[in-house]
Formats: C-alpha cells, sequence, structure tokens
C-alpha cells in the first residue's frame, strides 16, 4: 500500500515567479519543484511549486521578503 503525504503547493498567476522562485529555493537547498497545477487546484499559470510541508513557515516569510506575487499555498496529499 502506498502512503500518501501531505506537501506543501504554491500557485502563480505568472510563469516568471514560479521561476524565480524555484531558482531562489534551489540555491538555499531546499528540496522543491515545479510542477503542473492538481486537478483539485487553479492558477493563472498552470504551474505551481511543490515543496515539503515542514518549510510553510518559511516560504511564506521568503515569497514576502522577496516579493514573489502567488496566488494561493495549500497542503495537499499526495
Amino acid at each position: 500500500m502506498i502512503e500518501s503525504k501531505k506537501v506543501l503547493v504554491i500557485t502563480f498567476s505568472m510563469s516568471d515567479d514560479v521561476i524565480s522562485m524555484d531558482r531562489f529555493y534551489k540555491s538555499q537547498n531546499i528540496d522543491g519543484k515545479v510542477i503542473h497545477i492538481p486537478s483539485s487546484l487553479t492558477a493563472g499559470c498552470g504551474r505551481a511549486y511543490q515543496v515539503d510541508i515542514k518549510y510553510k513557515d518559511y516560504m511564506k516569510k521568503i515569497l514576502k521578503e522577496n516579493g514573489i506575487f502567488f496566488e494561493g499555498i495549500y497542503e495537499i496529499k499526495i
């Protein structure tokens, strides 16, 4: 049986913002990735950023401090 786990998914209206976030977090050695929007969510650009749920507070802080615009932050099971 495959166990599901919760992840953090951040949605964006523009692809440039997803790319900016991906570059920044890779420079911080955070293991996240750009994904297609899960069918349960919607976003303007069709892409989202997925990262471990343990980074939730850090993500919110960094998004705000760096002016990276996002549509929503969601906890979903995969």
